[in-house]
C-alpha cells in the first residue's frame, strides 16, 4: 500500500489526500484514515516510466520505491517532494534527474533506524499533541497477545495484514 499525503492530519489541514492500494479491500479502512480518493496501484505506475509527466501531487509518502517511486517522482508538481519509506518494489530507482533540475522536486529518506531518540520524541510530541492522530493510530494498531506472536508472524509473512502489530507482554 502507498499512499499520497496518506496521514489523516494532512486532511484536517485542508489538504486533499489521496491513497493507493492493490487490494480493494481496503478501500473504506483508507478512506476512514482521511482519504478523499483511492487509487490502483496501476492509477500511480502503470509500467511505463515517463522522466516528466503531468503534475499531479504536491508530496507524496511512498513506502514502496522502485519503478513505483520513480513513476511518482515524475508526477510530483513543481518543487514537490516525496518521503520515501522503503522499498518493496526494490532498491533501484530507475529515474532521470529531469524532475529534480527541472521542477525543483525533492527526494526525502524516513530514517526510522537511527533517529536519534532526542528527535524522536520531538515527533512523537508532536504527533501526540500537534496533529492529535490518537484516533488514527486506534484506527491502524492491533494488539496481539505473546502467544499469539508465531500465528501473526505468518499472516504478516502472507501479506495480510495492514496497519501496526502491537505484542502486549503483560497484563
Amino acid at each position: 500500500m502507498s499512499a499520497v499525503l496518506r496521514s489523516p492530519c494532512w486532511a484536517k489541514r485542508g489538504y486533499t489526500v489521496e491513497a493507493s492500494t492493490g487490494r480493494a479491500e481496503n478501500k473504506e479502512y483508507l478512506k476512514d484514515l482521511g482519504a478523499s480518493h483511492i487509487l490502483s496501484r496501476d492509477d500511480v505506475y502503470d509500467g511505463r516510466l515517463r522522466p516528466l509527466a503531468s503534475g499531479r501531487w504536491a508530496g507524496v509518502v511512498d513506502p514502496v520505491g522502485g519503478e513505483q517511486l520513480a513513476s511518482i517522482l515524475g508526477q510530483l508538481h513543481y518543487e514537490g517532494a516525496v518521503a520515501v519509506s522503503g522499498l518493496t518494489g526494490g532498491a533501484k530507482v530507475p529515474t532521470q534527474v529531469y524532475p529534480f533540475i527541472l521542477r525543483g522536486n525533492s527526494l526525502i529518506g524516513i530514517d526510522s533506524v537511527n533517529c536519534p531518540m532526542e528527535k524522536r520524541k520531538k515527533v512523537w510530541h508532536r504527533m501526540a499533541n500537534d496533529l492529535k492522530i490518537k484516533e488514527v493510530f486506534n484506527l491502524i494498531k492491533v494488539v496481539h497477545t505473546l502467544e499469539e506472536v508465531p500465528e501473526t508472524l505468518e499472516t504478516i509473512l502472507q501479506g495480510k495484514t495492514r496497519g501496526r502489530s502491537i505484542v502486549k507482554l503483560r497484563e
